[in-house]
């Protein structure tokens, strides 16, 4: 019970709790064992940044077809002595991207002292009329040269009516020419017909068969689709004919002009003949 005039509970102020004291050497061995993990991660570190072992000695790429060798070994070589840890894959990366044919480029480590290269190209669309046999259009419409090595590449030939091509496409048009190649690759049209050139002119693009397949008016979009249409039909259609496929559903074929077979008109020498 609690003494009288004396509020409950204030003789609970009397008893203390003791307090635990920490123990002095445990304290220092705690803190000697973080000190050797500090220094060990430390050393650590600054032995994989500084030894020898961890220098980049090769760069390997994967297989590569239209880059310039000289000129990516070049880049290449940049890598060679560098430490593996310390090493800017970013900023090698975008030199790589700086490569008229590398589309993209992709830096892998391989410890302790390799860079492996992967490159992405561009592909050829086309070859540009006007130019050589090694000027090609490739998909993001600029104009690159083959290399003098490589032989030159069965590709149709792009025939511009409405621009100069030769300086490259526009990015809309380069768009609108990689959707139609890829639709000629995916409806298997050069199968049936290889094709022989790309026209572009004020109705979009066409296309003019080998031989006497005649020629495709495809327009500005839905190619795979109209390409389907006319392989479903091309059986029935007559060689040399110009065919419309713009328009939905729709076939129209025109057939071509006969050819003028009427002898020119002959003037008449000083002898009558």
């Amino acid at each position: 019970m609690s003494a009288p005039g004396r509020p409950p509970g204030a003789a609970s102020g009397m008893a203390r709790r003791r307090t635990r004291r920490r123990d002095p050497r445990r304290l220092l061995a705690r803190g000697a064992l973080a000190l050797g993990i500090v220094v060990v991660v430390g050393g650590g570190a600054l032995w994989l940044l500084t030894a020898s072992k961890f220098a980049v000695a090769r760069v390997e790429t994967d297989r590569y077809r239209f880059t310039d060798r000289a000129e990516l070994e070049w880049r290449l070589r940049w890598a060679l002595g560098r430490n593996m840890w310390r090493f800017d894959t970013a900023a090698f990366t975008d030199s790589l991207r700086l490569l008229p044919w590398v589309r993209d480029a992709e830096v892998t480590r391989l410890l302790p002292s390799t860079l492996h290269v992967r490159l992405q190209e561009w592909r050829p669309q086309v070859v540009v009329a006007g130019g050589s046999d090694r000027d090609v259009l490739v998909e993001n419409g600029r104009r690159l040269r083959l290399p003098d090595v490589l032989p030159p590449l069965d590709l149709p030939l792009l025939v511009d009516r409405v621009g100069d091509a030769g300086r490259g496409l526009p990015p809309r048009d380069a768009d609108m020419l990689r959707d139609l190649v890829d639709a000629v690759r995916g409806t298997g049209l050069e199968t049936a017909h290889p094709v022989d050139f790309v026209l572009r002119d004020e109705r979009g693009l066409s296309l003019v068969l080998a031989g006497e397949g005649g020629r495709l008016i495809l327009g500005r979009e839905g190619f795979t689709a109209r390409l389907t249409r006319y392989l479903g039909v091309r059986d029935s259609i007559p060689d040399s004919c110009i065919v419309d496929l713009r328009f939905q559903g729709q076939v129209s074929v025109e057939k071509p002009a006969p050819p003028d077979t009427t002898e020119p008109t002959r003037e008449k020498d000083d002898h009558g003949t």
